[in-house]
């Protein structure tokens, strides 16, 4: 495959560092650096260039446009794609890697993730998660309240 990339100066003819970088808006722009340019030039891949997310990505960025996570909440994210066999249980660093890569920023950690209380106070499958019986409380009732509203936007955006 041949690449060919014009900048302000001209063709550019070595290309020492490409690299693809989507926003959290969902804007994509392409950075290139060579020997023959001046500067690294950054280029915005048109709309029309663009390919619409789905599934799990789509999901991802729904959640993360909606603001409603702290660093732990991801998990529930995790859970929802752990209990459909899209995720491996308890990977959390992968997990915490590719959310973060999709959403272009640091969101979360696997520290966070694992410590979640949806793993231990919460027990079901989405979206018919219940509080466990030990664990009830005016706390624990508020965390399902806000794990089942993730849980509808990411699960609605999955199923676009």
């Amino acid at each position: 495959m041949s690449l060919i990339i014009h900048n302000n100066y001209g063709q550019v003819n070595h290309i020492e560092n490409s690299n693809v970088t989507i926003a959290p808006n969902g804007q994509i722009t392409h950075s290139v650096r060579s020997h023959d340019a001046q500067a690294e030039d950054v280029i915005p891949i048109t709309e029309s260039a663009q390919q619409p997310l789905t599934g799990i990505e789509a999901g991802i960025c729904a959640v993360h446009k909606a603001k409603i996570c702290n660093k732990a909440d991801w998990a529930v994210v995790v859970k929802i794609l752990e209990e459909r066999d899209e995720m491996q249980k308890g990977a959390y660093s992968a997990d915490a890697e590719y959310i973060n890569r999709i959403c272009g920023e640091v969101v979360t950690n696997a520290n966070s993730i694992s410590r979640s209380p949806i793993f231990t106070k919460i027990v079901g499958e989405y979206p018919n998660w219940s509080v466990r019986p030990s664990e009830q409380n005016r706390e624990t009732a508020g965390k399902l309240q806000t794990y089942l509203e993730i849980g509808k936007i990411f699960t609605e955006a999955l199923e676009r």
